[in-house]
Order: C-alpha cells, then sequence, then structure tokens
C-alpha cells in the first residue's frame, strides 16, 4: 500500500484544513484552483477567459513543482457559475493541452463559486 502523502504552499495557509496537492504513489491529486485566490503576479480576475488562464496557469505552476506538466494530467474537474460561458471557457482550455492528448474531462455548472469565482478547475496526474 503507497503512502499518501500532502503537500501545502505557503500560498495555501490562509485556509484552514487546505492542501495543493496529495501524491498517492503513481497518482498526483491537485485541489481547486480559481483567479480570485491565486497569489500569481499573472492574476486576473474578471472576465471567463482571465480566470480559466489564471486557474489553468496555478495547475500548471504546481505540477511544475513535481517535475510534471499539463501532459502528464489524466483527469480535468471544471466547475462553473454559468454553463453559458462553456464555449469561451474552452478556446482558453484548449490552448493548454495539446490536440489529440486532451485529458478526460467533467464541466458542471455550480451556481456559486469561492470569493465570487467564474470558475474552479481540478485535476489528477500521473506521476513520472
Amino acid at each position: 500500500m503507497s503512502e499518501l502523502r500532502y503537500h501545502t504552499s505557503a500560498a495555501a495557509e490562509k485556509y484552514s484544513g487546505f492542501c495543493h496537492a496529495v501524491t498517492d504513489g503513481n497518482y498526483l491529486f491537485l485541489s481547486g484552483q480559481t483567479a480570485a485566490d491565486s497569489k500569481s503576479p499573472d492574476a486576473r480576475t474578471g472576465t471567463i477567459e482571465e480566470e480559466t488562464k489564471t486557474c489553468l496557469t496555478s495547475l500548471r505552476n504546481i505540477l511544475g513543482d513535481f517535475g510534471l506538466g499539463m501532459e502528464d494530467v489524466l483527469r480535468v474537474n471544471i466547475y462553473m457559475r454559468s454553463l453559458a460561458d462553456f464555449d469561451r471557457m474552452n478556446r482558453v482550455y484548449e490552448t493548454f493541452f495539446p490536440e489529440g492528448k486532451r485529458p478526460a474531462r467533467t464541466t458542471i455548472g455550480a451556481g456559486e463559486l469561492f470569493e465570487g469565482s467564474l470558475i474552479e478547475i481540478d485535476c489528477m496526474a500521473r506521476m513520472r
């Protein structure tokens, strides 16, 4: 049986009970990211395009901490305040994953999200 390991960055310390990632053997599970809680200098809130880019950039940065990239992502879950924004979100999403190597994905209309976010995205990746 593999050992679970919990990874929390300093950016997550303001939220009790939060960690950015959990590893279990060959798998990495990343917590949901929003633009509202990002500390990235490139973080943008406002439009669905800006928030999608910020969420995916945050996930890519966390993956990088483990020596992984977006090509290692197996599954993505997307929670959106409004599914009416799906096409606009999807145009940004497609730029982060190479054609033919896009992960399995679920997109859910979730209504209200953390701190008024338009979108939250989490993922699971395979460790190398």
